[in-house]
């Protein structure tokens, strides 16, 4: 056999093994199930974050009452809309945020707390509040968004009802 058709050959067959592999790669790609959705359900999940989540429509009545106060994690920076009364304290700015406010809310007063729907951010929120004596009442699920697509009332930007 010369040279020339045995690297014709030799060529020839790694592509086939190229091919035959890519080819059986992407099959089992495709019939393999995914492993993780790539949009998940808060209730997939068990997150620790030491305060009750609470639905929006609970909220919702919390706020219709007058009962609870709310307090937006996301600071005033962020917050182009907002629920009507609501206090904003971030996180990055909590300090500063709770003393302007100091003289509007007590320890005794129940508190929700919402942001752009980041659980654990809102959370860590919730436990300086905590940490200095406040009761927080609990997390409001979906932040803002969650608000507005059940229809509670907004102020502040463009689109606010």
């Amino acid at each position: 056999m010369s040279g020339i058709s045995y690297s014709r050959r030799v060529t020839r067959e790694a592509l086939w093994l190229i091919l035959i592999t890519l080819v059986a790669t992407g099959l089992s790609w495709s019939l393999r199930t995914p492993r993780f959705p790539l949009v998940a359900e808060i209730s997939d999940y068990v997150l620790d974050l030491d305060y009750p989540v609470l639905p929006v429509e609970t909220c919702i009545e919390y706020f219709e009452s007058g009962s609870h106060l709310f307090i937006d994690t996301r600071g005033l920076d962020e917050a182009e809309d907002y629920i009507p009364g609501a206090f904003f304290i971030g996180n990055e700015s909590f300090e500063d945020d709770l003393r302007e406010i100091f003289d509007f809310i007590y320890p005794e007063d129940p508190l929700i707390l919402y942001g752009d729907g980041r659980l654990q951010s809102t959370a860590a929120v919730a436990a300086r509040f905590e940490a200095r004596g406040y009761k927080v009442a609990g997390l409001m699920r979906g932040g803002l968004e969650g608000w507005r697509a059940a229809g509670g009332e907004l102020a502040g930007g463009e689109d606010s009802q």
